[in-house]
């Protein structure tokens, strides 16, 4: 499959690529994805920035072959970042040949995506190498396209929320008798993600970023619901959910449900075991979130 260019050569013509002072920033990017494209025999190249502040997808660059159906050019709204998966390649009819994150230093979800009409199960190792090296070089290029205003917008929220370092529950919540839910959640893209939708039915949402922040939030407030991950620093959420129910005058009797993208056989076993009410896989989406709400909620 590897074109006769080996890694080192074919970063280095990358480099190249995305030095050129002739072409503007966009022009060299769909140049760079042209080139990757190539190496990897993909039909299409594009480069996305999923944006968690607003739940949605945008396509920035993108190379392909001629008779491919276009990428959409307007921003794509998700209701969660695992719909990657759906958006990237399968829905459309192409095989998804690889996908890296380019924007994981920057805590927000950015993606090179090639895509190829011919089924391949892997990349080789040399191939799967050259593509990490182009997402490291795609980056800075990136940013010089002012591809920032997502990152100031999680830099605002982080500030937000490091404001109570013993306590960091962050409240969002409609007036009046609406029902109280608690994420915990260190993930910071996948608790904002879960919180707005949550949001969409009216519900009042608060946040903890780790077992230990649950439980003192378990303390001041009486949940209706509390939606729990499982690995999380500090305390996992089996040691946090014992604590809560054997511990908490308040909560003890509160539905607690496990969300996690464990899948191993005996995980839903334990967490009834440990006093969780029910088990939900990873991704959580918008359908199985109002499940929940007209469940527990109403």
């Amino acid at each position: 499959m590897f074109q006769p260019l080996d890694p080192i050569k074919a970063t280095f013509q990358l480099s190249r690529l995305l030095s050129d002072s002739e072409y503007d920033r966009e022009r060299q990017l769909q140049r760079a994805l042209k080139h990757v494209a190539l190496c990897v025999n993909a039909d299409r190249a594009y480069l996305s920035l999923w944006q968690e502040s607003k739940l949605s997808i945008r396509t920035i660059a993108q190379w392909q072959i001629e008779q491919l159906d276009p990428m959409p050019e307007d921003t794509i709204r998700m209701d969660y970042v695992s719909s990657l998966e759906e958006y990237f390649g399968q829905n459309r009819g192409m095989f998804s040949l690889q996908r890296e994150n380019i924007f994981s230093d920057y805590r927000l979800i950015g993606v090179l995506c090639l895509e190829s009409r011919d089924p391949v199960d892997r990349l080789s190792h040399d191939e799967q190498q050259f593509v990490k090296n182009a997402t490291y070089m795609l980056t800075p290029a990136l940013q010089q396209l002012g591809v920032t205003v997502g990152m100031q917008e999680m830099d605002h929220l982080e500030s937000e929320r490091a404001s109570d370092a013993h306590h960091d529950i962050d409240a969002v919540a409609p007036e009046g008798d609406a029902p109280h839910v608690l994420i915990v959640e260190d993930n910071k893209i996948n608790q904002l993600t879960i919180l707005k939708m949550m949001q969409r039915f009216g519900v009042v949402v608060h946040t903890a970023d780790d077992g230990l922040n649950g439980i003192a939030a378990c303390q001041k407030q009486k949940f209706d619901l509390i939606l729990m991950d499982l690995s999380m620093p500090n305390m996992d959420g089996f040691d946090t959910t014992r604590e809560i129910v054997t511990s908490s005058s308040m909560n003890k009797n509160t539905p607690i449900v496990a969300v996690t993208a464990n899948v191993a056989k005996d995980i839903k076993s334990r967490c009834l075991r440990v006093g969780m009410t029910e088990f939900v896989s990873k991704p959580l989406r918008l359908g199985r979130v109002e499940q929940l709400v007209k469940t527990y909620l109403r």
